[in-house]
């Protein structure tokens, strides 16, 4: 969610986009491929709307541009290496993070299209990516069963945290606890400290 938008990726190349306050449907944006990860960008002039295609692209859309014609539609596209099954974008870093189907996770400059960098970690499946916030790392869920804690200025790992006897699809932090929540295939639930490489509770 962004303010008072919320969005829905739909298998049809589609993405819904509602006023989430109300629950009413603002506008529907067709896409080349069929959406597999959303993300939104609050920058300074606009905001934006970002989605990898399982085409294997990243494509950033406007959600406010002043020209009607310009609204809601497609910014920018560039090719990533594979599909990207998770996107994250860090406000401290500008930094926009996807993760792919082949386990590695990349940062990208958005604006100009542009890798910054490769991190190898996992050794499958990205399923979700998340930044934790004041704390200048982002945190990533793989289906090799284990979640890792990322450097996001130097790109290094500096945790692997395993405790998942299946894989791991989905993430959230609460900043107020320091605290990382992790959801397993094997339906549990996992909480972690970003600060220690041991399980804080199941």
């Amino acid at each position: 969610t962004l303010g008072q938008f919320a969005m829905v990726e739909d298998h049809k190349n589609s993405i819904f986009v509602f006023n989430s306050r109300i629950g009413k449907l603002i506008t529907t944006i067709n896409t080349d491929s069929a959406p597999i990860a959303i993300e939104t960008i609050p920058d300074k002039e606009r905001q934006l709307l970002v989605t990898s295609g399982a085409d294997m692209t990243l494509s950033t859309f406007s959600l406010d541009d002043p020209n009607p014609k310009r609204k809601y539609k497609v910014n920018s596209t560039w090719a990533t290496p594979g599909v990207q099954m998770a996107v994250a974008y860090s406000k401290d870093s500008n930094v926009l993070y996807s993760g792919a189907t082949n386990g590695n996770i990349y940062s990208w400059n958005w604006q100009k299209r542009s890798l910054l960098s490769t991190m190898p970690g996992h050794t499958d499946i990205v399923m979700n990516l998340i930044v934790l916030k004041k704390l200048n790392n982002v945190a990533s869920a793989s289906l090799d069963k284990s979640l890792g804690v990322w450097d996001s200025h130097t790109n290094e790992q500096i945790l692997k945290l395993v405790g998942h006897k299946k894989g791991v699809f989905d993430l959230c932090y609460n900043p107020s606890y320091r605290l990382i929540f992790s959801c397993g295939f094997e339906h549990d639930a996992c909480v972690w400290s970003p600060f220690v490489n041991s399980m804080v509770y199941r």
